[in-house]
């Protein structure tokens, strides 16, 4: 090759060696996979819920949306439940298996969004997002893309970004937008509505 005069040597990019730049393998992947729709999140026809013992009663753990409108509530007894919906379908709670489920999540939560998660209580999950917001293209983004990898796994979930742990605590679980956003200095008048704290 050397040999041959340099109006005949072959250009670089035959040669194997190319100049611009490479596709980035895990965008192209990506990409690929955000042609494929999302599965719809799991619904149930006839209103479930999950029931465990509490000493001697039977107690409710955990209910659908559908049995939650129906009145349905987490520690109502099953049997009372029962009477009120003949076609209710009982499944046993497994505490364990959602233990486990929210830790692989919150291994998840520091592998791809953010370096500092926990599990928050038996059923939610802290992430702060200080500092790797824009990252995700700003905190109004990355909680909708939260919500829509939520409901591939078939899971519903309410996300609250605060300036404090309290607030965001509070929203998650009594707000009533399945997404809140709160400025700093408005945590007050955001938990307005929220149902006062029950005395111990």
């Amino acid at each position: 090759m050397a040999a041959l005069p340099l109006h005949q040597r072959p250009p670089m990019r035959e040669l194997g060696r190319r100049s611009e730049t490479a596709d980035h393998p895990f965008k192209r992947e990506m990409a690929q996979n955000r042609r494929q729709p999302a599965p719809p999140p799991a619904t149930h026809h006839v209103p479930m819920i999950l029931a465990e013992a509490i000493g001697q009663r039977q107690v409710i753990a955990a209910a659908c949306s559908a049995a939650l409108a129906l009145g349905l509530t987490p520690g109502m007894a099953v049997t009372q439940a029962r009477a009120l919906i003949p076609d209710l379908d009982i499944r046993p709670a497994d505490r364990a298996a959602d233990a486990a489920l929210l830790d692989d999540l919150a291994l998840h939560a520091v592998r791809q969004w953010t370096p500092t998660a926990c599990v928050s209580g038996e059923d939610g999950l802290w992430l702060d997002l200080t500092g790797v917001a824009h990252l995700h293209g700003g905190e109004a983004r990355f909680c909708h893309r939260l919500i829509r990898f939520c409901r591939r796994f078939g899971l519903t979930a309410r996300v609250a970004v605060a300036s404090t742990p309290g607030t965001a605590h509070a929203l998650t679980r009594f707000g009533r937008d399945v997404v809140q956003l709160v400025p700093g200095g408005q945590e007050a008048q955001a938990l307005a509505p929220c149902p006062p704290p029950r005395s111990a």
